[in-house]
């Protein structure tokens, strides 16, 4: 994914950025860059399939876990947000 490509690139301060640093930033930047690839918007069909594949301890454990949820609660607020502007509009 090149924006998690670029998270890197911009993050690269010098040969000292150690490889703990490099991990840590790839890492946190993966929730953003899922939500601005459209993670949010996949159809049902996607998301069974992504769910299928994440597995409790990756949902609750371990160091994926922060971006599993992380990636999770932008979408409920994505969902929030699209729910107040159109369906509340409506009425």
């Amino acid at each position: 994914m090149i924006c998690l490509q670029k998270s890197l690139v911009l993050s690269y301060r010098n040969d000292k950025t150690t490889c703990q640093e490099i991990n840590n930033i790839a890492f946190s930047s993966y929730a953003s860059c899922y939500v601005n690839s459209g993670v949010c918007l996949l159809p049902p069909a996607d998301w069974d399939l992504i769910l299928h594949t994440i597995n409790c301890e990756d949902l609750f454990l371990g160091p994926a876990s922060m971006q599993v949820l992380s990636t999770i609660a932008k979408c409920v607020k994505l969902y929030a947000f699209l729910v107040k502007k159109y369906v509340c509009q409506l009425k």
